[in-house]
């Protein structure tokens, strides 16, 4: 008998796809489509590098798990970037940029669901959201929670005026002694003047600075509730059924957690080819 005939069928089989350069890694398991009304949220971190910033992954699997999608943004800042502005000030394009390209992209579509932005953000990722809508970012709702942005703060308030923010949520600790030292509404609340104060809730907590507030799932269900329960009724998201629409996604979701602009609109997922070919 020959050494051939004596190798298993599956070892040959195998042999055989090297051979023709058609064997490739398994696809990566793909992302639930997003089904609910509300979404995408975008979620951005502190002064921290990306790579130590957890709760990110672990509040986009609670989304993740009621149909909502979720767009994180990556960038590194450190304190001097935030107190100098220039470390939120990039990402903070990029946010808006990629807020600005989703509605044109998603107005192609046949989806009949209103895009309800939704941005959910921890310490300096908090003034990140808010200079986005000062580039013209639109949120149904934005939930803070340890923010350094002064209690105070005219230009944030802006955004709540002309419509850009809808609905502020600012969670504020009173042992939050980093953002107390900037007055900051984390410590010490957000307190807008006039008809304005009632679309800004404060909600106290206890938790210090230097515990990413989004660890605690009670606070990040709470969260995912209230967002499902705004657009209860509403037409339910059909694009992400759409593989043009999913992948131009996808792909923006990729460059605006890697620090880079979104895609045209226009963008395409290459074409797999088999090495063989």
């Amino acid at each position: 008998m020959s050494a051939a005939r004596r190798l298993p069928c599956g070892v040959l089989l195998c042999l055989a796809l090297l051979a023709s350069g058609c064997v490739t890694a398994p696809p990566p398991e793909p992302e639930p489509a997003c089904t609910s009304p509300a979404g995408p949220v975008f979620l951005v971190h502190g002064i921290w590098p990306d790579s130590v910033s957890w709760w990110i992954d672990e509040v986009q699997e609670e989304l993740h798990a009621r149909g909502i999608q979720t767009l994180p943004a990556g960038y590194t800042t450190f304190v001097f970037g935030y107190l100098s502005g220039l470390g939120t000030d990039g990402v903070a394009d990029r946010v808006a940029a990629t807020e600005h390209a989703l509605r044109r992209r998603h107005a192609r579509t046949g989806c009949e669901a209103e895009l309800r932005l939704a941005g959910l953000g921890f310490s300096a990722g908090t003034a990140v959201l808010g200079k986005a809508a000062e580039r013209g970012a639109t949120f149904e709702r934005l939930y803070f929670a340890g923010s350094p942005v002064p209690a105070w703060a005219d230009w944030l308030e802006d955004q709540l005026r002309e419509g850009r923010i809808k609905r502020l949520i600012n969670y504020y600790s009173l042992l939050d002694g980093v953002t107390g030292a900037l007055a900051g509404c984390g410590t010490l609340g957000f307190h807008a003047e006039g008809p304005l104060a009632a679309r800004v809730e404060n909600r106290r907590h206890w938790w210090p600075h230097w515990l990413p507030f989004w660890d605690d799932e009670d606070y990040v269900r709470e969260v995912v509730d209230e967002l499902v329960a705004s657009c209860e009724g509403a037409h339910p998201h059909t694009c992400f059924a759409e593989p043009a629409f999913q992948a131009w996604f996808q792909e923006a979701k990729r460059r605006l957690r890697a620090g880079e602009d979104p895609p045209p609109l226009d963008w395409r997922a290459p074409r797999t080819v088999a090495r063989g070919d």
